[in-house]
């Protein structure tokens, strides 16, 4: 059997786009854990707004630029990629006996718990360590972000100002030129 850390975490996602609210939990779970992979789950079956390519640089940028981040935090975050296989076998190939979730609202907790559980069947089913959920609340005033949000703004009159205060300014720009691309 694979040999995970609880204190390595795995956080899985879309992250299509990366939003503030990610920031924020991966903010605060950095503080809980020795090391974080960030991990894009990527579907070809889905349509995503942005490549996988470019979030993976997103992401990596963005933690560069995070202000919310100490040096030594943002060199124990790692990024990458994974497709086929399901969230709990990355994270154990990671070395990660921990995943990390983030957490709006009631909704957000009831998917969770439920996504929780089906990946401890799953580590189960698979003959995988047991892995642990740590679901991490944004801060206050990001709470409400989803790229799901974000995605839905762009391309009215005066989006731009209005994603701003959402996404990393990194993230921003590349919304601005994807929009521009799909205009031409």
């Amino acid at each position: 059997m694979q040999q995970v850390s609880a204190k390595a975490a795995f956080y899985a996602g879309s992250f299509d786009p990366l939003t503030n609210g990610h920031l924020s939990v991966i903010g605060k779970a950095i503080e809980s854990f020795d090391r974080i992979v960030i991990a894009i789950g990527y579907n070809p079956n889905k349509t995503h707004f942005l490549p996988v390519d470019i979030r993976l640089d997103l992401i990596k940028k963005a933690i560069a630029a995070a202000d919310n981040l100490t040096p030594e935090q943002k060199s124990k975050i790692a990024v990458t990629s994974f497709s086929d296989i399901y969230q709990v076998s990355a994270a154990v190939a990671h070395g990660c006996g921990s995943l990390i979730r983030g957490m709006r609202n009631t909704k957000d907790f009831e998917e969770e718990n439920l996504l929780a559980t089906v990946n401890e069947s799953l580590c189960e089913d698979l003959g995988l360590p047991r892995l642990q959920t740590h679901l991490f609340n944004a801060e206050a005033d990001k709470v409400g972000v989803s790229s799901s949000m974000v995605k839905t703004m762009i391309g009215f009159e005066g989006w731009e100002a209005a994603v701003k205060r959402y996404v990393p300014p990194v993230v921003l720009e590349a919304l601005v030129k994807n929009h521009a691309a799909k205009q031409a």
